[in-house]
């Protein structure tokens, strides 16, 4: 298994967001699953599931929510969250 990866996502209402896009080996169709993160964003930890995700044969895709208001992933001690 590799590692996701940092991709860029357009938005239809205008900007884009990061996303985390782990993907298993193989050309094979595959089920995927969108993750949704709380408001400290795509952190080590939900990458870290994602990439177990994909490791069991899934897409996993982890979308940065929150990009438009607080964009990035925060701290647990930061007071933004």
């Amino acid at each position: 298994m590799t590692a996701g990866k940092n991709i860029r996502v357009r938005s239809s209402g205008g900007g884009e967001f990061n996303c985390y896009l782990a993907l298993p080996q193989g050309n094979a169709k595959v089920p995927a699953v969108v993750l949704a993160s709380a408001i400290h964003g795509v952190d080590a930890d939900l990458r870290a599931i994602a990439d177990e995700f994909a490791a069991h044969g899934y897409i996993a895709a982890a979308p940065d929510l929150f990009w438009r208001s607080v964009p990035g992933p925060l701290t647990r001690d930061d007071p933004r969250s």
